[in-house]
């Protein structure tokens, strides 16, 4: 079966766990890209992570830093059953994001 991806953006900006994708009922999400940039003169922590699963693609930015990374289909970042997906910030700051990932049943 063919992957199709969605691909999803937006900006946070409060310090702590921010969920940016809630998976439909019964369901869980697979990532195969995440990227975020920060907006803002502030040196800020920023990862990903599924509500129930560690941290992962964490960074410490400066200002107009990109951090990418391209997960794939082979090894993309999985999350259990109606697991939200989050980004963190050490600190309330402006913060992009853009994700690309697919909701399974399995």
């Amino acid at each position: 079966m063919a992957h199709k991806p969605i691909f999803v953006s937006g900006q946070v900006s409060s310090a702590g766990n921010n969920i940016i994708i809630t998976p439909n009922s019964g369901k869980r999400i697979r990532v195969y890209y995440g990227s975020y940039n920060l907006l803002d003169a502030t040196v800020t922590e920023i990862y990903f992570k599924f509500a129930s699963g560690n941290p992962f693609l964490r960074n410490k930015i400066t200002q107009y830093s990109v951090i990418a990374k391209e997960f794939g289909t082979i090894r993309p970042m999985a999350g259990l059953i109606n697991d939200t997906f989050i980004i963190n910030l050490d600190q309330a700051t402006r913060v992009n994001w853009n994700v690309s990932y697919e909701e399974m049943i399995d």
